[in-house]
């Protein structure tokens, strides 16, 4: 069974590698991420959510579509 993180964490990864259209203007190129504050820490610890990724998901596997 996956954690609370493990989901959260892949949900996340998934969600950035679909990529942004490539007409879509860096102002429409945000993703609000909502957890619980109790499970920051544990969020900020994996690398696949660390905050360089949260800054630079093109970094993290997403494209321009």
């Amino acid at each position: 069974m996956m954690s609370k993180i493990d989901r959260l964490a892949g949900a996340f990864t998934a969600h950035v590698a679909i990529g942004w259209p490539a007409s879509s203007s860096g102002a429409q190129r945000v993703i609000m991420v909502v957890y619980d504050p109790s499970d920051e820490r544990a969020l900020r610890k994996r690398s696949s959510f660390s905050p360089k990724v949260l800054e630079l998901p093109e970094k993290a596997g997403a494209r321009s579509m």
